[in-house]
């Protein structure tokens, strides 16, 4: 089964309260993702008068960071599907951490346009497998349901107190740490996938289109060709995968 399955953790839970880490984890991920949406855009006149930035390069500012995550998501995507969606991830984010980082020392637009470029690229890796993370941490179909709520539940919520927690922040402290708390938020969620998510990678599994079509239409053959028992799609194998 190892060749057809993926490779889950030896204890699965069977409460959210026994993964709060990982639930914590994959919620502070896409809390990033959705903050760092709304968060910035009251920034943008402070950002404008400091760096001495143009209209345009304060919408390279904004758009920059949307252009990378959109173009780029479902190449991670699949890749994450090929290389485990948990390795994909803490690359993800140790690379969010590094960028928030580097917002320390911006000193012109073109540098800021280039860390919300990598912070882009740092949520296109991480989004893929957030969802699909907390889907697969579970069993029981009313767990995974409820894990999926509580993490979407917490980027909404997010995305609606951005630009009021932004205004709040930039009243009291310096721009550069709407972005610096990616920092804290990036820290979290490594510790929440790397201790507590199982490690998810498909073995020797080529994703091409004729496999899908033969995925897809295996089912069919079985049935056809063992029609005096009873078809039952469980039971259909799948070329190239042994279990």
């Amino acid at each position: 089964m190892l060749d057809a399955t993926t490779t889950r953790s030896a204890h699965t839970p069977h409460s959210l309260r026994e993964a709060w880490i990982a639930l914590a984890g994959l919620s502070a991920v896409f809390l990033f993702e959705m903050l760092d949406n709304s968060i910035l855009n009251v920034a943008l006149p402070t950002i404008g008068r400091e760096l001495h930035a143009s209209t345009t390069g304060l919408q390279w500012v904004t758009g920059a960071y949307a252009v990378v995550f959109g173009g780029l998501m479902l190449t991670f995507g699949a890749l994450a599907d090929r290389f485990g969606r948990r390795r994909i991830m803490l690359i993800g984010l140790v690379l969010l951490a590094l960028a928030s980082l580097a917002t320390a020392f911006v000193t012109t637009a073109e540098q800021l346009i280039a860390v919300r470029v990598a912070m882009g690229v740092a949520a296109a890796m991480t989004t893929p497998g957030s969802l699909a993370l907390a889907f697969r941490l579970f069993e029981e179909d009313g767990l995974r349901v409820r894990a999926t709520t509580l993490i979407s539940t917490v980027g909404l919520v997010g995305l609606a107190i951005g630009p009021t927690v932004g205004g709040f922040v930039l009243a009291i402290a310096p721009w550069q740490v709407l972005l610096l708390v990616n920092v804290p938020i990036a820290i979290l969620a490594i510790i929440g996938v790397r201790v507590a998510s199982p490690q998810t990678r498909r073995r020797n599994c080529t994703e091409t289109p004729s496999t899908w079509r033969a995925r897809s239409s295996a089912p069919r053959r079985s049935c056809s060709l063992s029609s005096h028992r009873r078809c039952s799609w469980r039971r259909a194998r799948v070329p190239g995968f042994r279990g």
